[in-house]
């Protein structure tokens, strides 16, 4: 059976590990990043199928009220939307038809492309401090791989 290691670092759950059988400059890591999306752009209701936009939507708002009151204006004066509206006692209704923008800010994600990954070393650090190579595409990336699994495989047999 393989020897097992657990890493425990402060405020992450503990990994446990098979121990490697070799120091850590004897390996390549091979990894594909896909980055998080953290950057956004504004969207148009059109772009993004706003069921606003597409169907056109009904805004109810109390005018007794300072926010309610407040909007209400808001929309008649500097919303730039076409309404037809309805009051009754102290609420307002407001009827937006479709093929306008919305009031919504609609954001899309940038996507980023995947990054293939080669560095040195393993989870225990790159000790021979290689480079990290970043390849420019996946195919790339499976080449690089297989002519080093190749490399293994072929040191194995010879013993």
């Amino acid at each position: 059976m393989e020897e097992m290691i657990q890493e425990i670092r402060p405020g992450w759950r503990p990994i446990t590990r098979v121990k490697p059988k070799a120091p850590a400059e004897y390996f390549k890591t091979y990894a594909i990043a896909s980055p998080i999306t953290t950057h956004y752009r504004t969207a148009s209701c059109t772009e993004v199928e706003c069921p606003h936009n597409l169907k056109g939507w009904v805004t109810k708002l109390d005018v007794s009220t300072v926010n309610g009151a407040s909007t209400a204006n808001w929309i008649r004066m500097h919303s730039g939307r076409s309404y037809t509206y309805e009051l009754k006692g102290v609420v307002v209704t407001f009827v937006f038809p479709p093929g306008q923008k919305c009031f919504t800010e609609h954001k899309v994600s940038l996507q980023r492309p995947e990054l293939f990954v080669v560095q040195g070393g393993d989870w225990r650090g790159n000790p021979m401090s290689l480079t990290e190579y970043k390849h420019k595409n996946a195919d790339n990336w499976v080449e690089d791989f297989s002519i080093h699994q190749d490399k293994i495989a072929t040191a194995h047999q010879r013993g």
